[in-house]
């Protein structure tokens, strides 16, 4: 019964054109799609796998495939905010939580139409007509080797291609295209993503009567034009779909151009290597006469030394003020322009006078990067400069033990674990990276991760913490 706005483009080829004839409609009664239908998706698979010696103990595995996914969640879901506007309202004195809604709204019936335009956060979406599923190609290529009974060693070759995939850009610009500002600086879901990820991988594994032993290598490269479409929009839960790790909002940063932005994806991480222990600690003949209890232990560990994640060095710190800034149409997360390519690394302390953050690093010299004419893309590339790597290690110490005079055979498990038993603190990417800010460059100790960032697990960073279990089998 409540229609959803939608954005109508005007006459003319290209859309470029028709933006200057744009306005936001609401539906007439009755069903409309909210995006086209892309049938036809067609997705071959193949796979293989063969012995290469007569014993068995070398084998060669294979396969590449076609996948598909059709659109999700808040890309297509956001329309819904088109003829919505989401205000922040501060209330003043003692507010009654307990009232009704109705009866706290009405301190705010005078505001003024200026104030409301200045609190909203939401951008109409425009759905691109005719988008495609986005479709990846994938493949792997795999030699696994059989040293012995208890040993297996493992090398990998894989990758994928991503083609069609939705990403975000915003279009009419500061009203560039159309001057109804109902329509001005669209969120514009097209399917003109690209992306490249290729990796080796080598996994060793240990298998005695002893424990496990676990140790693997990645080397691997992704590359994307853009990582998060729903970066830095809001949804009408509240919650805001970007990360907060990751800068700026979804859009590329010329109008239109999504080969511009074609850099290392957001979460490309060069080198990951982690290793798995299990060992049941072994009692000493001369030490058989000890209790049971001081017997039979097993200690677990999980370490990670990992490449960090790359950022870019911006050149504007918030897009929003860029808009107002540029006119007709502004570059968004516009990067600075290196000046000098050895000195960007090279330590970096703030003029006499100002006195220096603590608690972290600075990971960049401002004096070797500026900003960009008006008007031109800065000449580093998105997400050019690497992060700093980072260490974790948890450790857990466990015993069985199992209960006599059951009939079920009940067991009871203690367990000790100490995650960051090191207590070791990682450096995070700079916080701040718009030239011009003081803390441009400054990396703090204490590394989080973006809430949604693929690398969480394991050894998400804490400080250290220790967790006693007691479990009780059967």
């Amino acid at each position: 019964a409540v229609k959803d706005g939608l954005i109508q483009l005007g006459p003319g080829a290209g859309l470029p054109v028709r933006l200057a004839g744009a306005r936001m409609v609401i539906p007439a009664a009755g069903d409309q799609p909210l995006y086209d239908t892309d049938r036809g998706n067609f997705a071959g698979r193949f796979g293989f796998a063969a012995m290469l010696d007569s014993r068995g103990s070398l084998a060669l595995r294979g396969g590449a495939g076609v996948f598909y996914e059709r659109p999700f969640d808040n890309l297509w879901a956001n329309i819904r905010n088109n003829n919505v506007t989401i205000i922040r309202l501060d209330a003043e004195g003692v507010v009654d939580y307990l009232a009704p809604v109705q009866r706290q709204l009405e301190q705010f019936t005078g505001l003024e139409k200026a104030e409301i335009a200045q609190s909203q956060e939401t951008r109409p979406t425009l759905y691109a007509g005719g988008m495609k599923n986005g479709r990846t190609g994938s493949y792997f290529l795999s030699l696994q080797k059989q040293v012995s009974a208890t040993t297996t060693l493992e090398v990998n070759g894989l990758g994928a291609q991503g083609k069609r995939l939705t990403v975000t850009d915003r279009v009419n610009r500061g009203g560039s295209g159309s001057s109804d500002p109902d329509v001005r600086d669209l969120s514009y879901r097209t399917d003109q993503g690209r992306s490249t990820y290729s990796a080796m991988t080598v996994v060793a594994r240990h298998r005695g009567a002893w424990g496990l032993l676990q140790a693997s290598y990645s080397l691997s490269h992704s590359i994307d034009n853009q990582s998060d479409p729903l970066a830095g929009e809001i949804a009408l839960g509240g919650l805001n779909a970007g990360d907060a790790g990751f800068v700026g909002n979804a859009a590329f940063s010329r109008q239109f151009d999504f080969r511009a932005d074609r850099g290392n994806s957001d979460f490309d991480q060069r080198h990951n290597f982690v290793v798995y222990w299990v060992r049941t600690i072994p009692t000493p003949a001369w030490a058989r006469q000890i209790p049971p209890y001081l017997r039979d232990w097993r200690v677990a560990t999980v370490s990670a030394i990992r490449s960090g994640l790359p950022f870019s060095a911006l050149s504007n710190s918030d897009s929003s003020k860029a808009v107002e800034r540029e006119e007709p149409a502004p570059i968004l997360n516009n990067r600075a322009d290196v000046v000098d390519p050895g000195a960007i690394r090279l330590a970096w302390q703030p003029p006499v006078g100002v006195k220096p953050l603590e608690g972290g690093k600075y990971l960049l010299n401002p004096a070797a990067l500026k900003k960009p004419d008006s008007g031109k893309l800065g000449n580093s590339g998105r997400n050019a400069f690497a992060g700093p790597g980072f260490f974790g290690l948890d450790v857990s110490l466990s015993r069985t033990i199992s209960l006599t005079g059951t009939s079920d055979r009940a067991r009871a498990v203690v367990r000790l674990d100490a995650y960051n038993v090191l207590n070791h603190a990682n450096l995070n990417n700079p916080a701040r990276v718009a030239l011009g800010d003081r803390a441009f460059g400054f990396a703090s100790y204490g590394r989080s991760e973006p809430r949604r960032s693929p690398i969480q697990g394991p050894l998400r960073e804490t400080s250290r913490q220790i967790q006693v279990l007691l479990r009780l089998e059967f």
